[in-house]
């Protein structure tokens, strides 16, 4: 009858491959060190966004007259207002800092070189990729317009929750640690001068109507209305000519570390040491398996 396959039989099989288990190590690292110097290096830029504040002795946002809510109303009639349908201006930030109006923005910004420092040269990958899609029967579009660029900033810049609080960790990686502090900045500059455009061309198509309708008007409780009115669309228009922050604070100006932080050569190495132990071990395992079998089958 056959023995088993014992542990005396391992421990000869890693006396007589005992050699593969270091080998097994040096080429995972060798790998490991080759790959990392053929990679090229990131930095990850950050900044924090934050609602702007209208209260407190930081307070950076412009001061602009809102209207209090009537608690009573919206408690007589709760299905009138829900948080879907509610939007603020700093969750329209978040929502333009990916969209193809603010792209077309930054693609028009002559100093930022975004084409040339986004969208990746056509080499022998992009040529390999574009082969097999045509395969599948796909298209590529290889096009740098505001629609692409959109798409690349969707997929690159990550939007994260500072802890529990309402502002947001923005956090881009790129190889050249200046565009990417430049881009981060633009990014907020841009969104922020969009927005406070359109609530510039919005205030200006009341005031025209306002005005319009203050002609018209005879009646004095309607012009006393329509004069309350004119002088709250005034002031808007007054405190959006201020040059600060419409929509967001950049609470933490755009940043990144002085060295690179991907790859992170230590956890690559790391790795390379696990996985080369365990090539090592189960290579002797399989040969010892292999060598006990060939021993009680000649037998």
């Amino acid at each position: 009858m056959r023995p088993d396959f014992s542990y005396q039989d391992m421990r000869d099989g890693f006396r007589r491959y005992k050699i593969l288990v270091p080998l097994c190590v040096i080429l995972s690292l060798v790998l490991a060190f080759i790959w990392l110097n053929n990679v090229m290096p990131q930095y990850t830029g950050e900044m924090i966004l934050g609602p702007t504040s209208q209260s407190g002795v930081a307070a950076r946002g412009i001061r602009l007259p809102f209207q209090q809510v009537n608690e009573e109303k919206f408690r007589a009639s709760p299905n009138e207002t829900s948080d879907e349908e509610t939007l603020s201006d700093f969750a329209r930030v978040m929502q333009l800092l990916t969209s193809p109006e603010i792209a077309a923005e930054l693609l028009a910004n002559r100093e930022l070189h975004v084409r040339e420092n986004l969208f990746p040269a056509k080499g022998v990958t992009h040529r390999a990729k574009k082969f097999l899609w045509r395969l599948a029967g796909q298209q590529v579009n290889e096009s740098s317009d505001a629609t692409a660029l959109a798409a690349l900033l969707t997929h690159k810049l990550h939007i994260d929750t500072v802890g529990r609080s309402a502002m947001r960790r923005v956090t881009l990686r790129h190889t050249d640690r200046a565009f990417a502090i430049a881009l981060l900045n633009e990014l907020y500059k841009a969104t922020d001068r969009h927005l406070r455009e359109q609530a510039a061309s919005r205030t200006a198509s009341e005031t025209a109507y306002l005005r319009i309708a203050l002609a018209r008007v005879t009646q004095n409780d309607q012009r006393k209305s329509l004069t309350d009115l004119l002088a709250a669309q005034e002031q808007i228009n007054l405190l959006l000519s201020v040059d600060l922050p419409f929509a967001a604070d950049q609470i933490q100006q755009a940043t990144a570390p002085a060295s690179p932080d991907w790859p992170p050569v230590g956890v690559v190495l790391f790795l390379s040491l696990c996985a080369g132990l365990f090539i090592g071990l189960s290579s002797i395992y399989a040969l010892s398996v292999r060598s006990w079998l060939k021993k009680y089958q000649s037998a």
